[in-house]
């Protein structure tokens, strides 16, 4: 499987105004804002990569940080003080600014919002403003998130921006729970038991969720194996989907516009690999158990549940639709 795809008619979002004057020239950027899609997928399963590989697309301005929907979720229907959550829960790390970074920092911190979607709009305004300078006008804005549970954050964005564009990438649950532990190790961090099976169990009920959702409109699903073993051919399709020309430099990482190691990456280097490990290799005879037993175990019971777990290599494939 490639792509599991389907569009939605393009977002129009509504004028940003009462927004500060950015450009030095005296005059504020009340202008409509470009569409903006998301890349999300769980922990360790890609989307930093994918990021990075949309980063240098000439119609596309890409942020380098996360929303942070996840976080916002739980407190989103009951918000009475947008600005305020907005501003508690955006820890930008500002270094990717540069010499840009106070200014940006005051102007979300110094502003405003009816709501979290202005919020977010603001912060794009200002990152393209500020930070992206593009010479060509911006066709689509890029934003990523990670973690948390699928249909929640698809829910709340699609809430947001009724029309935007969802990419899911998706990775076995087996993969992405191994991916942790190495990533854990790297830091001298032991998973325990109870670590081990909940990141397991949090990765296959986001897989469950992920094949879910990827029937609903403006949806793009992408499985992390698929993408790294044809880059381009999974970009122009990407491309295709989201809508803006393909170029080149999308089959290699860059962040704003040069070429860059993954952050995430478990190897130094600038190039798209796929891994020949299986996901029980380079693991501890503990750490194979409980992600095997979790899985064996958890399987059966969601099937007796009435809702089970897809095997990711039987997920079907699916035609992609331009």
């Amino acid at each position: 499987m490639g792509f599991i795809a389907s569009n939605a008619q393009p977002y129009q979002p509504a004028l940003v105004t009462g927004l500060p004057e950015l450009d030095g020239e005296g005059e504020s950027s009340q202008t409509p804002r470009a569409p903006i899609a998301l890349v999300y997928g769980p922990r360790k399963s890609g989307t930093t990569l994918m990021l990075n590989l949309l980063d240098g697309a000439p119609d596309l301005a890409v942020h380098p940080e996360e929303l942070k929907l996840s976080k916002l979720f739980g407190t989103f229907w009951r918000v009475d003080n947008a600005s305020a959550t907005f501003a508690d829960i955006a820890h930008h790390n500002y270094d990717f600014a540069g010499e840009n970074a106070a200014a940006y920092k005051d102007a979300l911190q110094g502003a405003d919002f009816d709501s979290l979607r202005e919020a977010i709009e603001r912060d794009l305004q200002v990152f393209s403003e500020l930070v992206h300078k593009s010479p060509r006008p911006t066709k689509l804005f890029v934003v990523k998130e990670v973690g948390g549970t699928s249909r929640h954050i698809v829910t709340l964005f699609r809430h947001l921006f009724v029309d935007g564009k969802v990419v899911s990438v998706m990775r076995r649950p087996e993969m992405v729970v191994r991916a942790i532990v190495m990533d854990r190790r790297r830091k001298g961090i032991r998973i325990s038991a109870k670590g081990l099976v909940v990141e397991t169990v949090d990765a296959m009920l986001n897989l469950r969720d992920q094949v879910a959702l990827a029937a609903g409109s403006g949806i793009c699903s992408l499985k992390y194996e698929e993408l790294v073993s044809d880059v381009e051919r999974n970009m122009r399709r990407l491309a295709s989907f989201l809508g803006v020309l393909y170029s080149e430099v999308m089959t290699r990482p860059t962040v704003l516009g040069r070429d860059a190691v993954v952050r995430t990456s478990s190897r130094d280097t600038n190039k798209v690999f796929r891994s020949d490990r299986s996901w029980y290799q380079d693991l501890t005879p503990r750490e194979i158990f409980f992600v095997f037993g979790t899985a064996i175990a958890f399987r059966a019971y969601s099937k007796l549940r009435g809702r089970p777990i897809p095997r990711y290599e039987k997920i079907p494939s699916s035609s992609f639709s331009p």
